[in-house]
């Protein structure tokens, strides 16, 4: 089954970003993130009490942050395309195709 460590294994080369459908989704995202570790742009740990958005990037170092939605739309220029990796978590989770084509 695929994780969010193997997705970032696998496109070291790339910039992954999750799109996280609905709450649930979001809090299962934090808490698998939250077992490994992850933190904020500025050091601080993610915490079981902090919010996260539809949008969400993962570095390879464990850093997270919030993309916004009007980055997002725009990662779908064709200059972005190859070098931003969106993914649709719940898809990943169910292990069907989850990168997000557009």
């Amino acid at each position: 089954m695929y994780d969010v460590n193997t997705v970032l294994a696998a496109h070291k080369d790339k910039r992954v970003w999750f799109y996280l459908a609905d709450a649930p989704t979001r809090d299962a995202f934090r808490d698998v993130l939250i077992a490994q570790k992850a933190h904020w742009l500025d050091g601080a740990p993610l915490r079981k009490e902090d919010g996260l958005s539809s949008y969400m990037a993962v570095h390879h170092d464990g850093h997270i942050a919030f993309v916004s939605n009007l980055a997002w739309h725009m990662a779908q220029d064709p200059r972005y395309v190859n070098t931003i990796l969106k993914i649709d978590y719940q898809k990943l989770l169910r292990g069907d195709d989850a990168v997000m084509r557009k």
